[in-house]
């Protein structure tokens, strides 16, 4: 984004095509140098360096001036793009000297090229990545929910033993009481025969 856009952003009338010459000055540059011209972390701070490139004009120039990645005559081009409006090259001269030489042309969407496939790697490669994390994720989660079955299996498991002791111990004991009042009954019957038989021989 050009200096002349951050600071009349709210004007309607600001926007001329030296601001495009500028935008395109910082994008031949990291083109050129696969470098990013204003680098930081947050969107102010990079703000911050546009604003203030028009009064570190020389700086902006020698970051140019010194890149070795640049050949001479595009520095020159290059500094020209992000000179202030009124020094600011114009479209028509940087056209007029490419065509001039075909071969830049050539060079340069060769060089989109590489780049076009390069982020298309990178975006290949983040997508395998995130399938990668979801398959993870899938197994782990599936991993979970079968330990869970495993869990609730277990508790039914223990549930059913218990019943089933639970059952045993009933019956047993229902056996025992069935015993023992079999038994009451027997000692009982014993009882009135024993004293039937007394009592027929008394009247004998």
């Amino acid at each position: 984004m050009a200096t002349g856009v951050i600071q009349n952003s709210e004007s309607q009338d600001f926007y001329d095509k030296s601001l495009d010459i500028w935008s395109l000055g910082v994008i031949w540059y990291e083109m050129l140098t696969e470098e990013t011209l204003f680098q930081s972390n947050n969107e102010k701070n990079v703000f911050n360096k546009i604003l203030n490139s028009n009064s570190s004009q020389q700086d902006l120039d020698l970051k140019i001036l010194n890149n070795l990645n640049i050949q001479k005559k595009k520095k020159s081009q290059l500094k020209r793009c992000l000179k202030i409006s009124m020094e600011r090259i114009q479209l028509k001269v940087i056209i007029a000297a490419y065509n001039e030489n075909p071969k830049e042309i050539d060079r340069l969407e060769k060089y989109q090229e590489k780049r076009d496939l390069k982020f298309e790697k990178e975006v290949e490669k983040i997508k395998q990545e995130q399938k990668r994390k979801w398959k993870k994720i899938k197994k782990k989660k599936n991993q979970e929910f079968e330990k869970q079955k495993d869990v609730e299996q277990i508790k039914r498991e223990i549930k059913k033993q218990k019943e089933q002791e639970y059952a045993k111990q009933l019956q047993m004991i229902q056996e025992q009481q069935r015993l023992e009042f079999e038994e009451q009954i027997r000692i009982k019957e014993i009882g009135f025969n024993n004293r039937l038989k007394i009592k027929n021989n008394q009247i004998k």
